[in-house]
């Protein structure tokens, strides 16, 4: 069951592929393997919540499940691209620190690295937006809009 809900995430059949990971998380609750596909399943379905809630199961059960780490990692890096994860401050420190742990595993991965600098630099702007939000300005990807009141 298990080979063929991972197949099937390869086959980009991700609501089958949930399916048949549900079916095999049914008689293991724990296993990694299972989680971890089907949270990459729902991230490609752009569920990133339920996507996040799974991997970090798996990295519950096994810390050191490089393919979970990966995943959510990818999770995360999209929910900040969507500027999704502007929403909650925490959310931007969660990654950083999943970023650090992936380059704890490989310090040379380029590719982290990346997407370790957009979201502390998506960080530093949401901190400036919010610094600036009692003085009227409004900061959009490093443009500085003065928002004027008119009393009527």
């Amino acid at each position: 069951m298990l080979l063929k809900g991972a197949c099937l995430r390869m086959l980009n059949k991700y609501e089958y592929a949930i399916i048949w990971l549900d079916k095999v998380l049914v008689t293991d609750p724990k296993n990694v393997f299972s989680l971890s596909d089907k949270g990459e399943c729902l991230r490609l379905m752009k569920q990133y919540d339920k996507s996040e809630k799974d991997l970090q199961l798996a990295l519950s059960i096994n810390p050191n499940h490089t393919f979970s780490l990966d995943m959510l990692v990818n999770c995360l890096y999209q929910m900040s691209q969507n500027y999704y994860i502007l929403q909650n401050q925490q959310k931007y420190f969660r990654a950083l620190i999943y970023y650090e742990r992936k380059l704890k595993f490989n310090p040379n991965d380029q590719w982290i690295k990346i997407k370790r600098n957009f979201v502390s630099r998506n960080r530093n702007n949401e901190s400036q937006i919010i610094q600036q939000k009692n003085q009227n300005y409004i900061i959009i990807k490093g443009f500085s809009i003065k928002i004027f009141f008119y009393k009527l």
